[in-house]
């Protein structure tokens, strides 16, 4: 539960940035005992003198380097990695700068962080945020240019543990069948368990096998997702397959809701629906490829329901050296689609009245149709 690696069946996908530990020696490390920095610099968490850095006691970590931009002409003697969390960027490690050089010790990957100075109280941002992934390398996320349209249904990702269970159920167990008519080639792909995530599964396959469609044998009459997209290898990269149909009829339960959702290759709409037994008494979704393909990666995304309420205004916020408000919507229990946003940064969507949706607001990323937590 803890690695920042695995999703735990109860709580979802869990990720930390660090872990301290409140010890009774006194550790005399970072600006506390610096006698050239006031009080007023230094970040609560840090005044403590009594905690200890043991992330990596719990997960793998990554140092990392940060070299402060030349145009900051005000260099103080420390500077501090942020994570976002109840809507405010908070220092969760410091750094000695060292010629304008700075180096952070021992991050949780799979995060995102902010560089920042921290000085009377305030947070000042000396560069673009960045992602720590799962290996270790960092990508830089900096404003473009170039827009895109973003699609959401929710401000946050975090689900009640009941409710996670609700959303993973008709998926449990479902088995991913590969198959080749011409050659009769029929390969059990993958078995969805319930440690999937609520918003992203990327299972890597290991056949070399092609096929021309998926097959799909699920628990239950009831067939739900947000997204089903297959991925194929070309040279050294990775290519959509872009053509493939749902050709099993499914009867949907949401008149708002159609089978394109679920192959369109965007994170934020979906379809849930009901399906007959098949003459084997088997409740199996053709998916055809329009092709015959090798499939290297499948990329899933589980049904969750919409939280977007129509009686709510929901608020789409980009980053741009600070929070910068883009559009406003209203609510419509399906999704939203914000048109034209500044891409390659990061984003929030915020709702101001429902407290329970205002606290789960989360930073997420997005590209190519598909939304990332962060």
């Amino acid at each position: 539960m803890y690695n920042n690696k695995t999703t735990d069946r109860k709580w979802g996908k869990l990720r930390f940035a660090k872990v301290y530990r409140n010890t009774f020696s006194i550790n005399k490390t970072g600006p506390l005992f610096d006698p050239n920095i006031s009080k007023e610099d230094i970040p609560n968490l840090f005044k403590n003198p009594r905690i200890k850095d043991v992330s990596n006691e719990y997960f793998d970590t990554t140092n990392v380097n940060i070299l402060i931009p030349k145009g900051i002409k005000e260099v103080p003697s420390y500077a501090y990695l942020c994570v976002y969390n109840h809507e405010k960027w908070e220092p969760i490690q410091w750094g000695k700068i060292v010629n304008r050089n700075v180096t952070f010790i021992g991050m949780g990957r799979d995060v995102v962080y902010l560089p920042a100075f921290y000085l009377n109280g305030n947070i000042l941002p000396i560069g673009n945020p960045f992602y720590i992934s799962p290996t270790g390398e960092k990508h830089i996320f900096s404003i473009s240019n170039q827009t895109q349209d973003i699609y959401v249904r929710s401000p946050g990702f975090f689900r009640d543990p009941k409710d996670r269970l609700q959303i993973i159920n008709p998926l449990l167990n479902t088995h991913i069948i590969g198959i080749n008519d011409l050659e009769g080639i029929v390969d059990t792909l993958y078995t969805i368990t319930d440690h999937s995530d609520l918003w992203e599964n990327i299972i890597n396959i290991q056949s070399r096998n092609k096929y021309n469609s998926i097959e799909l044998q699920i628990p239950s009459d009831t067939f739900a997702l947000c997204d089903f997209t297959l991925y194929t290898q070309k040279a050294e990269k990775q290519e959509q397959i872009r053509n493939i149909t749902i050709q099993t009829p499914i009867k949907h339960i949401n008149t708002y809701e159609n089978i394109d959702m679920i192959t369109d290759h965007i994170s934020a709409t979906g379809m849930i629906g009901n399906i007959k037994k098949n003459s084997h008494g088997k409740y199996k979704v053709k998916i055809d490829l329009g092709g015959l393909y090798n499939i290297s990666t499948i990329h899933y995304t589980p049904y969750t329901p919409s939280i977007i309420q129509p009686e709510y205004i929901y608020k789409l916020y980009y980053w741009d050296q600070e929070w910068k408000l883009f559009d406003e919507q209203k609510g419509n229990k399906n999704f939203l689609v914000f048109k034209y946003v500044p891409s390659g940064t990061i984003y929030r969507v915020r709702n101001e009245t429902n407290k329970k949706q205002k606290n789960m607001q989360r930073i997420f990323s997005y590209k190519n149709g598909y939304l990332k937590w962060l």
